[in-house]
């Protein structure tokens, strides 16, 4: 025993704690001064997505279901909630900022550890970790959470392998383990993958020797380390697998796997991160004018690293393996952050569960490790050899060929650049140094590193100037890092102070129109649970397939707003009592149209829409149309009318005729052309079609304009059809404007379907958003007497036109809609049911009801359908069916019933007993050779 502590008090020991504290902390005060604008400012590192996605997620508990998110989402099964990522749990008690912070000391001092294992130095190893943690990939990401803590452990690792690879010790396999566990459980399946696909390639190149051999032992080390650092996190895997396979993430096709990839010509922004436009900020640069997103495609690395890579090759060190495969790793992953402008896409694609990931622009991670890691290299070299005069004269020549180079292709390819800027409204643009920032501050950057590394190479006394080095690489990384979003979209902690007493409470939920766009933050997704809000909107990349079939709510928050339509009952069953919208009133624009389609449809069951106008003077009404089934109306024939009501209470008709205003989709299909009896109207846009025999022509949408009598204030439009019963109108668009003055007025479907009085009741205004009370919202619990099987195709219509398969009108109240094969034991018809049901308890993980019902009936809980909901009628288990396309029902028999609804999800259970066990083993790894020495 004292031999052990004699050990620990060595002076080893204590060298190797005062580094790693020494470390740390110059990356924790690094990172503080560089954040401080926000700190001081009282502002949250949360820009973007942070506050919309991650912050809200921050503060939830450890209850498996979110009831207050797209009508019910399981929280633990999603992985960028981080339910089980300690560090979230950690920090959850003291601040979202210092999380922040700590991912970012993490991946510096973690990459420091890295790089000093390999090169025994200080210097370059703090190079290292400055290149990867103030990157443009981790700066530009700062609002991805899951990214930039999933990259953190990136370094570690590597780190952790590289250790092991040396000398097997316990200490470094438990390290190693929990670094994969905990890159894992960051929560970005995304990154993860990438890091492990490279740590193997890491593994597999450094288990061969000098003299070809492969190290089987190291190799299986290694690979048992990263299966119980998987299972550490089956927690989390097991049942973010299940999740992903019932969400629209199941399946990616190709168009999608390659979005966000790199586009050849902006790879220039490795070296110019703003030749392509950014954020307004001080430096006034232009406006971001490039493919969408930057946020994606910053991968900014400074001059230096590029410059000691170049000078280490040209030092004539020994081609080690290591240099060689870092090589390759920055040369392949570059490459495959173009996407499909390579034929290494294709490739990729083919791969299993890689093939689910979009963004290839995301590999500058690897790119990003790579060029830290050959940096570093590159610094300890020139610190330990004596440079001649022609290594010192090379150094200079190709750094300053590069230089050239880079910039060159900027001028070659300035043409295509002002014609990208040109095409987004930037006027005035010019790409010379003296006049273009962009290109100012990085070409002085690029000459002062290339000056430094010239005269580094010279010095005798190198360690002051490696400092300086390090010193102008902030500078340089911080000229894209300082001015991201992060310093400018930034919310104030504020915006958590919430009015909890502003949503009306109860058991029913709120529908924000534009989702997250919506303008009152306590019911934007996903904020809106922080006040314990239902919604049946939500903010993430795993929506249920068949929630979004149903209601058409997509990964950002917004959906079709199809569902407001007159007989659409999906809102109703989903118990939406509130739509927040945005005042309907009419804005003025310079644009003719809205950016979406109207979508009215005008045929013999639907004959008629009208449109609430507020009080415009105009003269002109436009609209973007076409008909269908229109072969025999003959030419100037009325196939609609448009009423326009005025202020005055007056009214004028003006009637729509095929051939002058509007004429048939089809009109250029060989058969229909031959066979038409109107002209062709005027054609606002076409686009390809095929026949029933494979054939293309071109379909049109048409441009019809209405000049009024006069310039006239109006109230309301009238649109009938009065063309025969199978010719069908489609309208788009509809604008009304001022000719005279200019002005345009986009008319939205909000002017059409709020206007319906029997259904939505304007109860309050919050600034420009109107809150509309939902006469027709069903509660979150009630008992039906009437059960329905119907195709599930023909269950979808239902719900969203409001019409069962036999014409007759769908009443959710008393009749709940089932997939045939449902197997419900209540599958008689009692339609003269009397029941009651009230809710006792609304736990996140369980609901508690009383119900009372005079006949068998099926309880409808409006609740998602997903595996883990067990189901009690007075303490005994029954079964939970789908019901209503996606929500929950139980079979109750007459009288009064308790009934308790439970989530205990099996993928929970079993991922949690797998992560005990591989908890276990390691704490296994760690107690037997301790045992085995204490026996000794």
């Amino acid at each position: 025993m004292n031999r052990q502590i004699s050990t620990l008090e060595t002076p080893c020991w204590k060298k190797r704690i005062t580094i790693v504290f020494s470390v740390m902390g110059f990356y924790t005060l690094l990172f503080v001064l560089f954040f401080s604008p926000a700190f001081l400012s009282g502002k949250l590192l949360a820009p973007g997505d942070g506050i919309i996605q991650y912050v809200a997620a921050f503060y939830w508990g450890l209850d498996l279901w979110n009831p207050y998110l797209l009508s019910g989402v399981p929280q633990f099964a999603d992985p960028q909630a981080m339910m089980w990522y300690p560090p979230r749990i950690i920090f959850q008690n003291l601040s979202w900022n210092a999380f922040v912070l700590f991912a970012y000391v993490v991946a510096g001092s973690c990459t420091f550890g890295y790089a000093y294992k390999l090169t025994r130095n200080i210097y370059a190893s703090l190079m290292a970790g400055v290149i990867y943690s103030m990157s443009g990939f981790f700066m530009a990401h700062l609002g991805h959470a899951t990214i930039i803590h999933g990259a953190a452990w990136f370094p570690l690792i590597l780190w952790g392998l590289e250790e092991l690879r040396e000398k097997y010790t316990a200490k470094w396999f438990v390290i190693t383990a929990c670094a994969v566990a905990l890159c894992t459980l960051a929560g970005h399946p995304q990154i993860t993958t990438y890091v492990m696909g490279l740590a193997g390639l890491y593994v597999i190149t450094m288990a061969w020797d000098s003299k070809g051999r492969l190290h089987w032992k190291y190799l299986m080390l290694s690979g048992a380390i990263v299966i119980i650092g998987i299972l550490l996190a089956f927690i989390q895997l097991l049942p973010s697998a299940e999740f992903a396979s019932l969400s629209m993430r199941s399946k990616m096709d190709y168009p999608t796997f390659v979005t966000y990839a790199l586009p050849a010509l902006q790879s220039l922004m490795l070296f110019f991160p703003f030749l392509f436009g950014g954020l307004p900020n001080e430096l006034n640069i232009y406006p971001y004018y490039g493919v969408s997103n930057m946020t994606e495609l910053s991968g900014y690395l400074g001059w230096l690293p590029y410059f000691l890579t170049g000078a280490y090759l040209l030092s004539g060190a020994k081609r080690s393996r290591l240099l060689i495969f870092w090589l390759v790793v920055a040369i392949v992953s570059g490459l495959l952050t173009l996407g499909d402008a390579t034929p290494l896409a294709k490739i990729m694609f083919q791969i299993p569960g890689y093939n689910l990931f979009r963004a290839p622009a995301r590999h500058l991670i690897e790119l990003t490790m790579a060029l830290s890691i050959l940096a570093a290299l590159g610094l300890k070299t020139l610190m330990e050899i004596q440079p001649s005069r022609s290594f010192t004269k090379r150094v200079a020549y190709l750094g300053t060929a590069f230089v050239i180079f880079i910039l060159g292709l900027v001028i070659i390819k300035q043409g295509k650049i002002a014609s990208v800027a040109n095409e987004q409204g930037i006027t005035s643009f010019s790409l010379a140094p003296w006049e273009n920032v962009s290109i100012t501050i990085q070409l002085i950057m690029a000459l002062i590193s290339l000056i430094i590394l010239v005269w580094y190479s010279k010095l005798t006394r190198k360690k002051a100037a490696a400092v300086v080095m390090i010193l102008l690489l902030i500078i340089d990384l911080g000229s894209f890092g300082w001015f991201y979003e992060w310093k400018y979209w930034s919310p104030p902690a504020k915006v958590l102070e919430l009015n909890k007493g502003l949503i009306e409470p109860g058991y029913q939920r709120v529908a924000p129109l534009e989702g997250y766009g919506t303008g009152v933050l306590e019911v934007k997704p996903n904020i809106s649970q922080t006040v314990a809000t239902y919604n049946m909107s939500g903010y993430g990349p795993l929506v249920l397939n068949k929630y979004h079939e149903l209601t058409g709510v997509w990964p950002d928050g917004s959906f079709n707003d199809n569902v407001l339509k007159k007989n659409n009952r999906v809102l109703d069953i989903l118990a939406v009592k509130h739509l927040y919208a945005y005042d309907p009133t009419l804005a003025k624009t310079n644009e003719l149209w809205a950016p979406q389609e109207l979508g009215v449809v005008l045929n013999h069951e639907n004959n008629a829409n009208s449109f609430v106008i507020p009080n415009l003077a105009v003269n002109r009404l436009s609209m973007v149309g076409s008909l269908a089934n229109s072969l025999a109306v003959q030419d100037k024939e009325p196939v609609a009318e448009v009423e326009i009501l005025f202020a005055d209470n007056s009214k004028q008709t003006l009637q729509i005729l095929a051939g002058r205003d509007l004429s048939e989709w089809a009109y250029d299909r060989q058969d229909v052309k031959a066979a038409i009896k109107h002209s062709r109207a005027q054609i606002f846009q076409s686009f390809s079609a095929t026949d029933d025999a494979g054939g293309s022509f071109q379909g049109h949408q048409y441009l019809c304009q209405l000049d009024l009598n006069e310039t006239k204030t109006i109230k309301g439009i009238n649109l009938k059809r009065v063309a025969t019963s199978d010719v069908k109108l489609d309208m788009f668009r509809l604008s009304l404007s001022n000719t005279i003055e200019g002005q345009n007025w986009p008319v939205t479907m909000g002017n059409s379907e709020l206007a319906d009085g029997t259904r939505w009741h304007l109860v309050q205004k919050i600034g420009d958003i109107n809150v509309y009370e939902n006469h027709h919202a069903m509660p979150m619990a009630w008992i039906v007497g009437e059960i329905n099987e119907i195709p599930k195709d023909s269950l979808l219509v239902a719900l969203k036109t409001g019409n069962l398969p036999d014409g007759s009108t769908y009443n959710p109240a008393t009749m709940a809609l089932v997939e045939p094969g449902s197997h419900i034991p209540a599958t008689e018809s009692h339609p003269g049911i009397k029941s009651s049901v009230e809710i006792i308890q609304a736990n996140k993980d369980a609901i508690k009801l009383k119900a009372n019902l005079t006949k068998p009936g099926l309880l409808v809980v409006s609740n998602i359908y997903y595996p883990g909901w067990q189901a009690y009628v007075n303490g005994k288990k029954t079964s939970v069916y789908e019901v209503n396309y996606a929500l929950q029902g139980i079979h109750l028999p007459a009288g009064n019933q308790s009934v308790e609804f439970k989530f205990a999800p099996k993928s929970f259970t079993y991922g949690k007993y797998i992560t005990i066990g591989a908890a276990s083993i390691l704490a296994l790894v760690v107690l037997v050779p301790l045992f085995r020495r204490n026996n000794r």
